[in-house]
């Protein structure tokens, strides 16, 4: 049902009432939060060593010291609507006002790294949505500050890819196809190099492949060498959802040619959805070609590995 209420100041929508929204698990005594904490207790906290010296450089005893945290090691995440990061002239102010609490709640939460949910997309980049300062406003803040997403292969919406790229002439032409798909992400990449903290370079490539599939899967691993070529620091990521849905029991082994596990990074152990990631260190392997099998619940994945003396 949809009710007109007319005209109303903003006390009286505040008195409006609200559908409020729960699951379960939300509630403070919920169990998983004790688990939650002593796992939190385990492994967040570190050490710290605190040396007070007198105006002479002696020590001194007793002296009371206060530290406080200005950020954090772990990054907790979150997406942000980037149009509520700047205030243009043209805004209203009933929409500048929205835009100024966006951004005092936003630096309220604790988060410290950002995705901009939309503009860093092919289809919205190339449109000129300019998220140049939206990125300005977070990392002036101290955010950290990650692009989504390079390559998501969907002609269903104009901002994820450009309508062009699934037209007959390029689609069904490998070599435009390749030249339109690679054309986008060295622009890209020249403009922004340098100033991301990690990239999603393909998004969702289970489900969304047509132009993979017309390039072949080695075309993919080319569109992260050209990334990596760019931005030689940050990091590089392949974005999934249909891997892990949900939490699962998720196992990581690196097996060498004869079939032998040389090395276990995860063994059964329970993992949400999100972005993991692992430092893969070749020293003391052979040269040669590996098998990295990943395997979540009863689903495996298996990839090749090829450590090369250079």
């Amino acid at each position: 049902m949809i009710a007109d209420y007319g005209s109303l100041t903003p006390e009286e929508i505040r008195l409006l009432p609200v559908t409020t929204f729960s699951y379960p698990g939300r509630e403070p005594e919920a169990p998983w939060r004790a688990e939650a904490q002593q796992r939190i207790d385990s492994f967040r906290p570190a050490g710290i060593n605190v040396q007070v010296f007198n105006g002479a450089g002696s020590p001194l005893s007793g002296a009371t010291v206060e530290v406080k945290m200005k950020k954090n090691a772990f990054k907790f995440g979150t997406a942000v609507t980037e149009t509520y990061l700047s205030i243009n002239a043209g805004d209203n102010e009933a929409l500048r006002a929205n835009k100024r609490r966006y951004m005092e709640e936003l630096q309220k939460l604790g988060f410290s790294y950002v995705y901009p949910a939309n503009s860093y997309k092919w289809g919205a980049w190339e449109s000129q949505w300019n998220p140049e300062a939206a990125t300005g406003w977070l990392r002036s803040r101290g955010f950290d500050v990650a692009a989504h997403t390079l390559i998501w292969q969907r002609g269903d919406n104009v901002s994820i890819a450009p309508p062009d790229v699934f037209a007959p002439s390029i689609l069904n032409e490998p070599a435009l196809l390749k030249r339109r798909v690679n054309d986008h992400i060295r622009q890209i990449m020249y403009h922004n190099r340098g100033s991301m903290e990690s990239w999603d370079v393909v998004n969702e490539i289970i489900n969304n492949n047509v132009i993979t599939n017309r390039l072949g899967i080695r075309e993919t691993a080319n569109w992260f060498k050209t990334v990596r070529a760019y931005d030689p620091t940050a990091k590089i990521v392949m974005n999934e959802a249909a891997t892990n849905p949900g939490p699962g029991q998720v196992s990581l082994q690196l097996i060498n040619s004869t079939g032998s596990v040389v090395r276990i990074y995860l063994n059964d152990r329970v993992m949400q959805t999100g972005h993991h990631m692992f430092d893969f260190n070749s020293a003391g392997f052979n040269c040669g070609l590996y098998l990295c099998k990943l395997v979540v619940d009863n689903r495996i994945y298996i990839r090749r590995v090829i450590v090369r003396a250079d």
